[in-house]
């Protein structure tokens, strides 16, 4: 597995966490409020100050990785059989696609239970895509049940 491919999971399992969280800070307003007022006491208290300018940005040190699939035949047999999908006019149109869903920050991303795969679905476009643990694109598709299809994964 390339390091590129590895530190790119890592993010995503980071990004997967921080929406998880925000939508537990949404839905418990109570509770993220006291959060706020004790974290604050705790700096207050401990003399804290500053400590972002330590802390990059989000995405600060991001960099984009583009997924290939294996190889061009499997390339081309994806974008053959999926291209009535898409608006796509050629087969490289289909991968930067595929990239697209992969780094979108709106997409949803789980690692699918049967093999450890990663599977990435952007809900507003109804596109899947699924990355092998090695790091190639194994497919990139609209499921004809929508976000059913990403849960049953």
């Amino acid at each position: 597995m390339s390091k590129r491919y590895e530190a790119h999971r890592e993010s995503s399992k980071k990004e997967s966490e921080k929406k998880r969280l925000k939508e537990s800070f949404r839905k418990h307003p109570l509770l993220t409020t006291l959060a706020v007022i004790f974290l604050s006491f705790l700096g207050i208290f401990f003399n804290i100050t500053q400590i972002n300018e330590e802390i990059p940005a989000v995405g600060q040190n991001e960099q984009v990785i583009n997924y290939t699939f294996r190889n061009e035949n499997y390339l081309n047999d994806h974008f053959e059989k999926h291209k009535d999908e898409f608006n796509f006019s050629n087969a490289k149109e289909y991968l930067q696609g595929a990239n697209y869903v992969i780094s979108h920050k709106d997409s949803l991303h789980k690692l699918e239970a049967e093999d450890g795969d990663d599977v990435y679905y952007l809900e507003a476009t109804n596109e899947l895509v699924i990355v092998s643990t090695d790091g190639y694109i194994r497919t990139y598709f609209k499921p004809s049940d929508g976000i059913h299809y990403y849960n049953r994964t």
